[in-house]
């Protein structure tokens, strides 16, 4: 699963970058709340992350990114809106190589986004 932070670079450039940094810590966090034992969840760079679930079912990983965008659009950070997460999810295809399985979930991250931000899709 690959998770961005909505409308991040307004956030940095509206309301400075330590609380954009603010931002980031508190996503991390919820990730990590969020995670199940075995999760492995990582700054992929900039405001994204990854979460990775091991022998995760597809419907099984749609549900928990849900959690997680409910989760974050929940978080309150002293002198910020609310913010928000796009999220796109793919399942690891058995011939596939990683390179094929984050170009696919990067896409259904940019259609999440293109399809009005604060959403959950599946590639």
């Amino acid at each position: 699963m690959l998770i961005d932070t909505d409308r991040f670079k307004h956030i940095n450039d509206l309301y400075g970058h330590s609380k954009g940094d603010e931002v980031l810590c508190a996503l991390a966090r919820t990730l990590e709340s969020c995670a199940r034992k075995g999760d492995l969840v990582f700054r992929w760079g900039g405001e994204e992350f990854v979460l990775l679930l091991p022998r995760t079912p597809l419907d099984t990983a749609l549900s928990l990114a849900e959690t997680i965008r409910v989760s974050v659009a929940k978080v309150s950070i002293s002198g910020l809106p609310r913010f928000t997460v796009s999220i796109g999810v793919a399942h690891h295809e058995g011939n596939e190589s990683i390179d094929e399985l984050f170009k696919r979930v990067d896409d259904a991250l940019y259609r999440a986004k293109n399809d009005g931000r604060n959403r959950v899709l599946a590639a």
